[in-house]
């Protein structure tokens, strides 16, 4: 699968596995659709229409190719950014509170390690609270 840089056109290839089963006509390897919406007045709206079809068609075919694994990425992170600036700060909570231990373990160990020791001191050393001022945990070496 390959797609342009600019949005307006796309080609997928299919393997085939004709050649051995073709008694009659001309044996087929492969067959290869390309879409060009370049022309169209609405042109990138169409090709984002038809690519978003037919990766969501394709998906389990397709996921394990390079191309689809970027143009995953680069979707999901689209998605997220609209998504998540789209909520309120009790929208963000009630969406964290789906979260199992496993999904909080992974987000919290991708935190800058500037804003991971900020924490680390707030957690640890409260600051007059009332609370011991020993710290909880100690980093060792």
């Amino acid at each position: 699968m390959s797609k342009s840089e600019n949005g307006s056109n796309f080609k997928i290839y299919f393997d085939v596995d004709g050649k051995e089963k073709n008694v009659h006509g001309i044996s087929c390897g492969s067959i290869t659709l390309s879409c060009d919406f370049s022309k169209h007045p609405d042109g990138q709206k169409l090709w984002r229409y038809y690519f978003k079809k037919i990766i969501m068609t394709f998906y389990d075919q397709l996921k394990k190719t390079g191309m689809m694994k970027r143009e995953f990425s680069s979707y999901c992170d689209l998605v997220k950014k609209e998504f998540f600036d789209s909520l309120t700060e009790d929208d963000l909570k009630k969406f964290v509170g789906l979260f199992n231990h496993y999904d909080l373990y992974n987000l919290v160990r991708s935190i800058p390690d500037e804003r991971f020791i900020e924490l680390y001191k707030e957690y640890n050393f409260p600051k007059k609270d009332g609370s011991s001022d020993k710290p909880k945990m100690i980093i060792k070496n």
